[in-house]
């Protein structure tokens, strides 16, 4: 690094406005940004004098582009970045558009810090707002006003989404709304502290009300009020309740209309453009550390993340807490507040105060942005004080990514570039618990959420423990079951057993055992005259089953899915069924695998317990099923063949796995069984560009047993089963089983050391007596197939 190359904030600003009377005159998301950057560079020098020298824009995704539900009534900007850029006659050479996190604004700061000191860059903007008031307001009032902006200069859009913050169980079991999930983490924090309701929703307000008091006086609030302690744990008309914890005085609220920006640059342009000294704030230390999904939390209440953010980014900076005179922690819900004091050691009620903004209840909540505020605000309060050190403290996801910064006016020795790799293996390192994805049976409540509308329990949510493993899961209540949350409204039921079942769509839960088995439709334990997704035929002691939507290419839905898993129920049970055949109704399709029209309806997609066809994720099969391929066999459709135990394909048939072509993956069989099926290599080549091959090629690399004529494959298919039905419908059960049992050990010898109990039920049938007279007396064999 150069002597001068230290990075320096030289330039703060940010604007805060109301909505409009006429909304056709609303401010979008790139003049507000515009306005800000404005200030920004006002503070330092001026406009005219900053903009030309800017070599890179930064701006924090705007959820009005990240969720799809808040619409752009203002038009589509393609190029954010570059768009302020424009508004302030500046055209860097570099822009990027980050991800949405709480936390971006505060690694935009580190980051650039870094690119300055390694002389990429001198001079940078980094901007961040919302404009999500003006957005619902012209919603409401059906008004569109084109505020499009299209730009083809470089931009880096670093995307979406952040991995690993939310897991699938959580998705399928809706709980996505951030006010239920931090409700979940909140009772959780409240559990262990041994806290009733009342008690911890009184801890809040008194928590919140200094905040309140800070945002009251800030110009640039969004909701400039004070409130005492018990308003805010009080509900109200004008305070409702929202979930069994949390008041709507206690959450981040987002319909805002607020930007910020910081200018930040090397202390050589700093001089050289004769920016004074006095507004020059440091970044002297930062750490960025992402939290486990919660199911793979230790506790719900608890952040080890947030302990290790904090205490690492104070320990760089030769600091401890009591070095800090100001702070502004991320305050979207209180838990998020509550874990930062628990790793900086201090009270949530510090009379230093835990933040210069308001916080985003009360200040505004203007979405990945809001830490820019708060770096702002405290680079603000340390030009006051020149003596002070300043700490923001960022929070994303659902307290799963924590950044925090420490700030001052006073100069640091130098610049260390340091990695977090290290810290997140060590915390990726520790133990988890394990994830059941299809609980059924008796759970234990960890923690729990109700979710309240216009006063009455909605819906319930539990982080469960299964009694007899230990595992953990997700569920939810039934939407249509009213009487559960209300019980959980009542009892607070932490420890309580509850009965779950993975059955449907997703994980459900009551207090009875009767009545969660009732939510789940009774499925016939016999074959039914007609199937809506399916046509069934007994064919002596064949099963012949046909996927009948010919008109889908035979795709399957979330319903069709549990009709196959009905079928396959009643044929594994059925004594007197020794052979099942699967195939697709029509010559031009087995199955195209997931029914993407219903999933694009925006209805819950899932696959119950048994898999995708009611076969893929079956366990203790102990017949066979052939797969009667007669057309294209895709996605899903492959993934049933592949779990089928004999392929009869049609000359037509094809095979693919083209799931990363639809930005999915075959992961219901198709990943784990195609490549210990055919060789490695031309598995994972399928799988990663989703090749096609054809019945021909699938017969030559043994995916295949016969080729059948077009149209014949269920010809093919019957004369096989016929083959199969010659032998001991005995023998051949104990041969799968047999067949199963082994594949848990990795060689041969190991798998032959085990007790095998498909030789005992052999040792003891009917049929292998049978099998030994009738070749004494030479005759067929009578086969009971027991």
């Amino acid at each position: 690094m150069e002597k001068d190359n230290l990075p320096v904030i030289v330039g703060i600003g940010e604007i805060c406005e109301p909505v409009p009377e006429n909304i056709i005159n609303a401010h979008s998301i790139a003049d507000l940004g515009a306005f800000a950057a404005e200030k920004a560079c006002d503070d330092a020098l001026s406009v005219a004098a900053l903009a030309k020298h800017i070599d890179a824009i930064a701006v924090a995704r705007t959820f009005s582009d990240s969720v799809l539900a808040y619409g752009k009534p203002f038009g589509n900007i393609k190029n954010l970045p570059r768009a302020i850029g424009k508004k302030i006659n500046c055209t860097p050479r570099y822009a990027l558009y980050e991800q949405p996190s709480g936390t971006v604004t505060q690694t935009m700061v580190t980051e650039f810090s870094d690119r300055i000191v390694s002389g990429e860059f001198e001079t940078v903007l980094i901007v961040g707002g919302e404009d999500i008031a003006n957005t619902k307001a012209a919603i409401k009032a059906g008004v569109s006003v084109d505020r499009s902006y299209d730009d083809d200069g470089q931009l880096e859009d670093r995307g979406v989404m952040i991995p690993g913050i939310i897991s699938s169980q959580e998705l399928m079991n809706d709980l996505t709304p951030a006010i239920t999930y931090y409700s979940l983490l909140e009772n959780g924090r409240r559990q262990a502290l041994n806290l009733s309701r009342a008690d911890y929703q009184a801890q809040i307000g008194e928590l919140f009300a200094p905040f309140s008091q800070v945002a009251a006086t800030h110009a640039c609030s969004m909701f400039p009020k004070a409130y005492t302690a018990a308003e805010i744990a009080t509900a109200s008309k004008e305070n409702p309740q929202l979930t069994d914890l949390y008041t709507k005085a206690m959450v981040a609220k987002d319909r805002v209309n607020q930007a910020a920006a910081v200018i930040l640059m090397s202390e050589k342009k700093a001089r050289a453009l004769g920016i004074d000294e006095s507004k020059w704030v440091y970044l002297h230390s930062s750490c960025t550390i992402k939290e486990r999904i919660l199911l793979e939390r230790e506790h719900p209440g608890k952040s080890p993340a947030a302990k290790m953010a904090y205490q690492t980014a104070l320990s760089r900076a030769g600091l401890t807490q009591a070095d800090i005179r100001y702070f502004d922690i991320y305050s979207c819900f209180p838990i998020a507040v509550y874990a930062a004091c628990e790793a900086l050691g201090i009270s949530p009620t510090d009379k230093r105060g835990l933040t210069v903004t308001g916080g985003l209840p009360f200040f505004g909540g203007p979405g990945s942005s809001y830490s820019l505020f708060g770096i702002v605000g405290v680079a603000r309060k340390l030009r006051e004080n020149r003596n002070a050190f300043g700490l923001v403290g960022a929070n994303g996801g659902y307290v799963s990514k924590l950044s925090v910064g420490i700030y001052s006016t006073k100069r640091p020795d130098g610049w260390v570039h340091y990695s977090d790799v290290s810290l997140q293996k060590e915390l990726d390192s520790k133990p988890a618990p394990r994830i059941e994805d299809h609980p059924d049976g008796e759970a234990e409540i960890v923690s729990h959420v109700t979710t309240i509308r216009n006063g009455t329990p909605e819906r319930g949510f539990v982080l469960g423990r299964m009694r007899n493993t230990g595992d953990v899961f997700i569920a939810a209540t039934d939407p249509k079951d009213a009487e559960t949350p209300q019980q959980m409204i009542a009892s607070d039921p932490f420890g309580e057993t509850v009965f779950v079942t993975s059955a449907g769509p997703g994980n459900r839960f009551t207090f009875s055992k009767e009545k969660t088995f009732s939510l789940v439709p009774k499925k016939k334990d016999y074959f039914r005259d007609d199937y809506e997704y399916c046509k069934v035929n007994v064919n002596g002691h064949i099963l012949e089953v046909t996927i009948n939507r010919p008109e889908m290419k035979n795709s399957l839905s979330p319903y069709a899915n549990e009709e196959l898993e009905e079928i396959f129920d009643n044929y594994f049970s059925d004594q007197n069924l020794w052979v099942a055949i699967l195939t697709g109704s029509g010559d031009d399709a087995f199955c195209a695998g997931n029914d993407l029209k219903f999933s694009a309806t925006g209805q819950k997609v899932w696959v119950p317990p048994t898999g995708f066809g009611g076969l893929t994720h079956r366990v203790h099969r102990n017949k066979p099923v052939i797969a009667a391929v007669n057309g294209f066999a895709m996605g899903g459709g492959l993934e049933i063949a592949l779990a089928c135990d004999l392929i009869v394909a049609s000359e037509n048939a094809s095979f693919a796995l083209p799931e990363v072509k639809v930005g999915m993956i075959a992961g219901v069989g198709g990943i784990q069984r195609l490549t210990r099926q055919i060789p490695v290599k031309i598995a994972m080549e399928m799988i990663l560009t989703g090749k096609r091959i054809s019945a021909k090629e699938a017969s030559e690399l043994g995916l295949v047993n016969r080729i059948a004529e077009k149209g014949e494959a269920m010809s093919v298919a019957r004369e096989l089963a016929g083959e199969i039905l010659e032998g001991s419908p005995l023998s051949v059960s104990c041969s799968l089983e047999m067949w199963h049992e082994s594949n848990q050990y990795g060689d041969v010898t190991t798998a032959l050391a085990q007790h095998s109990k498909a030789v005992d039920r052999l040792l003891t049938g009917e049929d292998l007596n049978e099998g030994v007279m009738a070749f004494v007396e030479k005759r067929k064999p009578d086969w009971k197939g027991r």
